[in-house]
């Protein structure tokens, strides 16, 4: 284990390694997931310090780690968070694009990253196991994923319309999901879907780490300190959306997604139209 520990960890301190997702978490003992989080963290402070030309050497962030425990959901994990994992992979993120239930499915993920600062849901539609997802139905997927609190997860593909190799014919069908990728045939109008929310997220640290409240089967803001922004799924083009008590008359406010800009009047926002089903709304 010792020789493990500074192998993997060398790989940190050479290359800048920022974090790993460790398998079968349970079959290794605790203290020794604590020594390689230790270690990585001294190896990584190692590689900042002698690359201070690199934008990544300005971070400040831990090195990270999540891991993947058996059936595991979003629920805390004392002992693992104690040894330096900050999530377990969810297995469990519904991956049918279902928009009438995802709202409630956001605030128990929002709900758990309040709960521990140290720990958060960690989602993802694919991934190296399973192709789960809807795959006719990735546009909404995608934002059931890159909308929900705490880690967003894509699997390398997802975000093209990457599709299964010929192993699917044959007894190595189980490896058909990890096709290469096809360069010369992507699904542009799902990758900038994947890229604008992707984009906004980044933009907008909230709709990850914010508090949620929802308003209804289809409604919710995000929130902290500083931001507030309200999330809409299936909004009606032209329809009015009820913003009283979170944004004052006045306020203008915009539609992230397709950067619309308009006035709160009498408690109500109102926009022309909406792109895939969604509206990110938030002061300008």
């Amino acid at each position: 284990m010792q020789y493990l520990i500074a192998w993997i960890s060398s790989w940190v301190e050479e290359f800048g390694i920022d974090g790993f997702r460790c398998d079968i978490v349970e079959n290794v003992h605790t203290y020794r997931w604590k020594e390689l989080n230790l270690a990585c963290n001294e190896a990584l402070a190692k590689w900042r310090s002698a690359h201070p030309e690199s934008s990544a050497s300005k971070w400040t962030d831990k090195f990270y780690m999540t891991g993947d425990f058996d059936n595991a959901s979003i629920d805390y994990k004392p002992e693992y968070a104690a040894a330096g994992f900050s999530s377990m992979v969810n297995f469990f993120f519904p991956k049918y694009g279902d928009l009438d239930n995802i709202v409630y499915t956001w605030q128990a993920y929002a709900d758990s990253v309040a709960a521990h600062a140290d720990w958060h849901p960690f989602s993802y539609l694919n991934n190296s196991y399973h192709r789960d997802a809807d795959m006719s139905n990735m546009i909404d997927c995608a934002t059931t994923l890159l909308l929900s609190p705490g880690v967003a997860q894509v699997f390398y593909g997802d975000e093209t319309g990457r599709e299964l190799s010929d192993a699917r014919f044959n007894v190595d069908s189980d490896q058909a999901f990890r096709s290469d990728m096809d360069w010369n045939k992507i699904d542009c109008a799902q990758l900038k879907h994947f890229q604008r929310l992707g984009t906004i997220r980044n933009s907008n640290p909230v709709i990850g780490s914010g508090r949620q409240k929802t308003l209804d089967v289809h409604t919710c803001i995000r929130y902290n300190d500083n931001d507030t922004i309200l999330i809409r799924v299936l909004p009606v083009d032209g329809e009015p959306i009820i913003v009283k008590g979170i944004f004052d008359d006045g306020v203008e406010l915009v539609e992230l997604y397709t950067g619309q800009i308009a006035t709160v009047v009498n408690g109500i926002i109102t926009f022309p139209h909406y792109a895939n089903k969604i509206a990110l709304i938030r002061p300008r």
